[in-house]
């Protein structure tokens, strides 16, 4: 009895921000265990302010989107007396730093895009907004902005997956032989770039390639 007394106290509010902190811990697709053991209540607890576990996630997705569609950060990219491609390439970057705060994050925003919540719709409209700007025709706006968040989301979710992993001392003392030294040197160069380092090179190739096609 005291458990289901426990689960009709419980506000949406509370559920959701006890949501928020498990999936910054476990990644967006936590069990409804952790859940309930979090918020010390009956494990379905969620069930009755969420029709379903994916209503769940896509509220806590809406609610990571929007702490990352900011006023400030809205501000900064249609600020049209700055650079173009600066804020393209800051604009990714925070998406990113965002999503790697919740391991799985970006799957979702990848894999539900316009179908998903308010301000999934909203991180579409911003993007394709930009690139459409930058002159390209909305065909390849979308084109564009589809190849660029996947790469940036995907990376988003390594960098959330990777976050507590091995050093690189860990990975090479683990080898079954020891490197050659100039490939040790390699190997150390490839592990010590963090997720983040990868996307800032990978969006400069992207930024590149997209101003010379706009130039021709």
């Amino acid at each position: 009895m005291a458990g289901r007394l426990r689960r009709r106290q419980l506000s949406r509010e509370a559920v959701l921000n006890a949501a928020l902190i498990v999936a910054r811990r476990d990644g967006i697709d936590f069990t409804m265990r952790a859940l309930g053991e979090e918020l010390n209540a009956w494990q379905n607890v969620a069930y009755d302010h969420f029709p379903s576990k994916r209503a769940l996630q896509y509220e806590i997705l809406d609610q990571i989107l929007d702490e990352a569609l900011d006023t400030k950060t809205l501000a900064h990219v249609q600020d049209r007396s700055r650079d173009w491609s600066i804020r393209l390439r800051t604009f990714c970057l925070h998406m990113f730093g965002h999503l790697a705060a919740y391991r799985g994050a970006g799957r979702f925003v990848t894999h539900h895009g316009a179908a998903g919540p308010p301000n999934v719709v909203r991180f579409v409209s911003v993007s394709i907004g930009l690139f459409q700007e930058g002159g390209m025709s909305l065909d390849r706006a979308i084109e564009v902005f589809q190849a660029v968040t996947f790469f940036v989301a995907e990376s988003a979710d390594l960098e959330a997956a990777t976050r507590q992993g091995l050093t690189t001392n860990d990975v090479l003392a683990h080898l079954d032989e020891p490197l050659d030294p100039s490939f040790r040197e390699i190997m150390c160069g490839l592990l010590n770039k963090t997720a983040r380092d990868r996307v800032k090179v990978g969006l400069d190739l992207f930024i590149r390639s997209i101003e010379m096609e706009l130039r021709q």
